[in-house]
């Protein structure tokens, strides 16, 4: 082939793979069944506040897969978004679930012992409480020092009812958190009352911070999820439980 005809093969062949026209990259991971704490590797929640457009940017969690820390196996939970960066790591055990450590940019937060998040699968109620102390210490990697404080914290079921958020209507149950950080000199550093909602098979259909959820890639079941999604361009306000037939 002629030298002068190959330069403009070869310019044609370029363009036709120019990135834009690739395909793009996608990895799925979801191959597992939901469980009671939904954790299957590949599992992604988005959340947004209340009367936000949905294009707004989400806070995202996902679940990273399991991975060894210290000799054990722990779940690596990602968040990401609206200024946040951390993993958390849980520990899936019959007796519930337990966070021994959290991680960020320039932090490292081991946790002794291990905050329980959640009791044993299959007990949640209204009227079930539980909570305890803990000792968090917190290293700051780039600077080489560490703060310890201690933690007690206390969770209970509050009330159990069906909400509707953009995502669809589901049955929570509704959980109050309260927590208090001592440092070791006695005094109260943070104290803080939060509520969050909660779908066995499903996961946080309301976070602690107040976001609502607004899409997950987890297959949802007629069990947990009770009717359509929200038709609208907005999460709604006050995210509002439907009313009775």
């Amino acid at each position: 082939m002629s030298r002068f005809l190959y330069a403009p093969l070869l310019l044609a062949l370029l363009a036709a793979c120019a990135p834009a026209a690739a395909p793009r990259v996608s990895v799925t991971q979801l191959t597992e069944a939901p469980t009671y704490y939904p954790h299957p590797t590949g599992a992604v929640w988005r959340y947004l506040a209340e009367g936000e457009p949905q294009n707004a940017a989400p806070l995202s969690e996902g679940v990273e897969g399991p991975t060894i820390v210290e000799g054990r196996s722990l779940v690596a939970w990602r968040t990401a978004g609206r200024g946040v960066e951390a993993r958390t790591y849980r520990d899936y055990r019959e007796t519930g679930v337990f966070v021994p450590r959290v991680s960020g940019p320039g932090y490292v937060t081991t946790i002794t012992p291990p905050i329980q998040e959640w009791p044993r699968a299959g007990t949640l109620q209204v009227g079930l409480s539980w909570g305890g102390e803990a000792t968090s210490v917190v290293r700051f990697t780039e600077a080489d020092e560490e703060q310890t404080v201690r933690l007690e914290y206390r969770y209970e079921v509050v009330d159990f009812r069906p909400v509707t958020t953009t995502a669809g209507t589901f049955e929570v149950y509704v959980v109050a958190f309260e927590s208090r950080s001592v440092a070791p000199s006695g005094e109260t550093l943070e104290e803080l009352r939060q509520e969050l909602w909660f779908t066995p098979f499903v996961g946080e259909i309301r976070t602690e911070t107040g976001l609502v959820l607004l899409e997950t890639n987890l297959p949802l079941t007629d069990a947990a999820v009770l009717d359509g999604a929200v038709p609208d361009g907005t999460v709604p306000d006050g995210v509002v439980a439907p009313e009775a037939p």
